[in-house]
């Protein structure tokens, strides 16, 4: 009984969060999309190329990644979202 009083007292504003909805995730210290797209690039150019340099360059590209990510976390969003943005005014 002590229990259900103490509940129905807590206010909307004292509900905890889940991290999930407030901590932007990121796999390997980078974005999940970032990290996808630089996996199927490397893929791509070590079965067809046969060129196992490329390694040396995804590592590198992913420490890139992390080093943008670091302030902001969403980085990548926010540059996708202005490449995909039409010119509004067209001068």
């Amino acid at each position: 009984m002590a229990t259900e009083s103490n509940e129905a007292e807590i206010s909307w504003y004292h509900l905890p969060f889940y991290r999930s909805l407030t901590v932007y995730i990121l796999f390997l210290g980078a974005p999940r999309n970032v990290l996808i797209m630089n996996g199927i690039m490397t893929f791509m150019f070590v079965m067809y190329f046969h060129f196992l340099y490329i390694l040396i360059f995804t590592v590198l590209v992913h420490f890139l990644c992390i080093y943008l990510v670091q302030e902001d976390k969403q980085f990548f969003d926010c540059l996708s979202s202005y490449m995909r943005k039409d010119s509004y005014y067209s001068t």
